[in-house]
């Protein structure tokens, strides 16, 4: 072979390496930018999910900040200035009666308060003891336990009742509306009344319980017998 074929020869070799080595780089940038485009949607994703969860922690932080400082205003207006009219005091509320079907889980409860208490408003004082702004979430669970009754509903009985401001607590006209199986004249008055005797309601009401229960057919908590009519 000729010096000078052996340097074409080489000169090709040469050649076809670097082009080679163009067509990898190509095919690797190619590659990146393909890989490039389809991460690209998945971050734009996981941004805007990142983006609605502060959004959504933002808001519920406010929501929480608002229902405690509507409490703290509440707590410091007691229940009957916060009923009265600014320049004619305490305004007579009427509430009138409102009957469920006892085959439900309401009208079995409203049937059980029926039995023990006068008037739902004595029932509302005995699920509110302490008489702050109404009956909280465990305020209830507790009074539905000392009645022998179930509180595997207090979720949806507080959504039923909590209408009229959506502050998480029940306030005496909110239970009375729903549950208050007689009419009542002037609720204040007699939250004031009830309000005064609530050791009195507690002991008559625990003192009734276990002839209700019987009544009921609800098996006593001291012998579980169960007892009809």
């Amino acid at each position: 072979m000729s010096a000078l074929t052996w340097e074409r020869v080489t000169c090709d070799g040469a050649q076809q390496q670097r082009r080679q080595a163009l067509e990898e780089r190509a095919a690797m940038v190619s590659g990146a930018v393909v890989k490039a485009q389809e991460l690209a949607p998945k971050a734009l994703w996981r941004e805007e999910k990142k983006e609605m969860h502060d959004k959504v922690a933002q808001w519920h932080q406010e929501h929480q900040q608002q229902q405690q400082q509507q409490r703290e205003a509440y707590q410091r207006k007691p229940l009957l200035e916060a009923a009265g009219h600014p320049c004619h005091g305490p305004v007579r509320v009427r509430v009138r009666a409102r009957k469920h079907p006892i085959t439900t889980h309401v009208g079995l409860l409203q049937h059980k308060l029926q039995a023990l208490f006068t008037d739902a408003v004595e029932a509302f004082v005995f699920f509110n003891p302490n008489a702050d702004q109404g009956v909280s979430d465990s305020e209830l669970r507790r009074g539905l336990k000392m009645l022998q009754h179930k509180d595997d509903a207090v979720h949806e009985l507080m959504r039923s009742m909590d209408t009229r401001n959506r502050d998480g607590m029940i306030d005496a006209l909110e239970f009375t509306r729903f549950l208050s199986w007689s009419t009542i004249d002037d609720l204040w008055q007699q939250l004031g009344t009830s309000e005064r005797r609530v050791g009195e309601i507690t002991r008559a009401t625990m003192r009734k319980l276990p002839a209700v229960l019987a009544a009921l057919g609800v098996p006593t908590p001291i012998t579980g017998r169960c007892f009809t009519y």
